[in-house]
């Protein structure tokens, strides 16, 4: 996606990374592909973008690249709803995603690369499925 962007552009100069899934389950109850979907979505997927963002922003757009990184608001604090019980392992992925985005913050930096997120609230929107708005409106007064 990289080269496409090069070829097609001349260069890449900012890159909105997306990438974001959410599995609910509780720690009794979780199973390993639950939390390899998290890490390597929601947290792995982001390191692979860093990896060829940065160097091309640095070489292609003159270091005047920015990479905006959406993560969430659940990886600043925790929500104390009932109904997001299980959703532990999501925070966390998140977490984890705001402090990779803050290494390559640091990374990118050195060669003028800018690497921001956005930790937006809650939005409806098909990654929680069907859970009921009851359950929506209490999670995002809780956050």
């Amino acid at each position: 996606m990289v080269d496409t962007a090069i070829q097609k552009f001349g260069g890449l100069h900012v890159a909105f990374n997306n990438a974001g899934v959410y599995r609910s389950a509780p720690f009794a109850d979780i199973m390993e592909d639950t939390i390899d979907d998290l890490l390597n979505i929601n947290v792995k997927s982001l390191a692979w973008c860093f990896k060829y963002q940065i160097p091309a922003m640095k070489d292609s757009a003159g270091g005047k690249g920015s990479i905006i990184v959406n993560t969430s608001s659940t990886a600043l604090r925790p929500s104390a709803s009932p109904g997001m019980t299980g959703s532990g392992m999501y925070a966390a992925s998140k977490a984890a995603a705001e402090l990779l985005m803050k290494y390559a913050a640091i990374e990118g930096a050195a060669s003028g690369v800018r690497v921001n997120s956005v930790a937006r609230g809650l939005v409806k929107t098909p990654i929680f499925g069907d859970m009921p708005d009851e359950t929506l409106v209490a999670f995002a007064g809780a956050t």
